[in-house]
């Protein structure tokens, strides 16, 4: 599902940071900051398929942000404090979200 997800990002004009294939013009700014593809899993749930008893439990697994992409995401942070930043209120806030989980 990775391609898919690259793909449909880079269709709505946002492709992912570090995507050779779909942001070719900025792959190599986005190397210098992010060593590898920006996309990254953190929270999955599915459902089991049904035990002996007929019952189906959820299945859920939290994967923290691997350290390269939590260094990447402090130092775009640290680029966009002053309030005149490009990155949107929302922005700061996912990325202090993700960041403050790994503290």
């Amino acid at each position: 599902r990775q391609h898919q997800i690259r793909l449909h990002m880079a269709s709505l004009g946002h492709p992912l940071v570090s995507d050779r294939k779909y942001n070719s013009q900025k792959s190599k700014e986005d190397a210098q900051i992010c060593p590898r593809l920006f996309l990254h899993a953190c929270f999955l749930q599915c459902m089991l398929p049904p035990g002996a008893d007929g019952d189906q439990e959820p299945f859920t697994v939290a994967c923290r942000l691997p350290s390269e992409l939590k260094h990447t995401l402090a130092t775009v942070l640290s680029w966009h404090k002053d309030p005149e930043g490009r990155l949107p209120l929302e922005a700061h806030r996912l990325c202090e979200c993700l960041l403050a989980s790994e503290m």
